[in-house]
């Protein structure tokens, strides 16, 4: 969990964590395990809260372990057995969990791994696009810690091995979210619905794109795309973006443009199978609308500023990247598209079986619990 120096709250926020951790921990010294898994995440996303779902609906006693309180609020209207990591009483039930599993890193990991003997997984949240190269300084500090690395096809584990990871935790399982959004259609067939979903807009020395969804002369762009063709629009921002009033006004006042409303990660399956075409850039939401096999947009927009270099899995030979706006508007209006789909499926996940994946991970839970 990162603290921002500059505010106050945070440093609060934090204290109150680790109080609630320490008296968590005490309450479980005395009490036996129960067979129990805790799903956390930084927030919630669609791998890690099908595989919370599931496990739920396979009578697995499990719970979900929100970092954020503003979350914690929020998916206790949708969901049962959630959790926060400001309640001492949670933690007392994350003490007597048996398994762990996470697609991001887990908070005080370094001191569950030493003064307890509870199962980590780490079950990612799409495909290692971020380039680590070398960095076993990170992989130590995150990626050894678990017990258990699950990828979803032999592109991300030959992508980990060319990175220079040296532990032998690697496990291809496939991904979950494949199987389960094949199985959705499309709600109203007759508007053609494009979402544009770019990645964190924190761009190097603050330089803006021209693909920029915080720029009100982009939003009109599209929006003239939209009225030529007389369909939607639906904009998902990064959930670390920010948007302004304005610009949040500036869609909302469009008949064409449409912000993405996800308070439940069905609707995020929902929204990616209500879509004709994504554009996107950087962002690994590309491998979820894979399993669509519907045409895919790759903005040459700008790196985000915290990632120095990219994996094959996001920069190759078959990703066609769009340099302008008239190159765009091209590809969207004349429905021909430069990035083919069929071929990136299949360089993406090769020859892995996605059918029976959320079965393989219940067995792998039951198997771990019940030791």
């Amino acid at each position: 969990m990162k603290v921002n120096k500059l505010n106050s709250s945070h440093y609060i926020y934090y204290f109150l964590i680790l109080v609630s951790f320490a008296f968590g921990f005490l309450l479980s010294i005395f009490k036996k395990r129960n067979p129990s898994v805790i799903c956390t995440a930084p927030k919630i996303n669609s791998n890690i809260s099908l595989i919370f779902e599931t496990l739920d609906q396979q009578n697995i006693k499990s719970f979900y372990l929100c970092i954020s309180y503003k979350e914690y609020k929020a998916l206790k209207a949708n969901y049962k057995n959630i959790l926060c990591v400001i309640y001492p009483t949670h933690w007392y039930k994350v003490f007597n969990s048996k398994l762990i599993i996470s697609s991001h890193s887990i908070i005080f990991h370094t001191f569950i791994n030493i003064f307890t003997t509870i199962y980590t997984i780490h079950s990612g949240h799409g495909i290692r696009t971020g380039s680590l190269k070398n960095n076993q300084k990170q992989f130590k500090r995150f990626y050894y810690k678990f017990d258990e690395m699950w990828l979803i096809s032999d592109l991300e584990k030959n992508i980990y091995n060319e990175m220079g990871y040296a532990k032998n935790n690697q496990i291809v399982i496939g991904y979950p979210v494949i199987e389960k959004i094949s199985k959705y259609k499309k709600q109203n067939k007759k508007t053609k619905s494009y979402l544009i979903a770019p990645t964190s807009y924190e761009f190097k020395n603050n330089i803006k794109s021209k693909f920029d969804i915080e720029n009100e002369k982009f939003l009109a762009f599209l929006e003239s795309i939209a009225v030529q063709n007389d369909s939607k629009i639906v904009i998902k921002p990064h959930w670390k973006t920010k948007l302004e009033t304005s610009i949040v006004k500036f869609i909302s006042s469009s008949k064409y443009l449409e912000l993405a409303s996800l308070s439940k990660q069905d609707d995020y399956i929902q929204l990616l199978a209500n879509s004709d075409i994504l554009i996107t850039d950087w962002s690994g939401i590309y491998v979820d609308f894979l399993a669509l096999q519907k045409p895919i947009v790759f903005l040459n927009n700008l790196p985000p500023r915290d990632v120095p270099s990219f994996t094959k899995a996001i920069e190759n030979n078959i990703i066609n990247r769009i340099k302008s706006l008239e190159e765009l508007e091209a590809e969207i209006i004349n429905e021909i598209y430069s990035t083919n789909i069929n071929d990136l499926k299949d360089f993406v996940f090769g020859k892995q079986n996605y059918d029976n994946v959320l079965e393989e991970i219940v067995n792998k839970v039951k198997e771990v619990i019940t030791k």
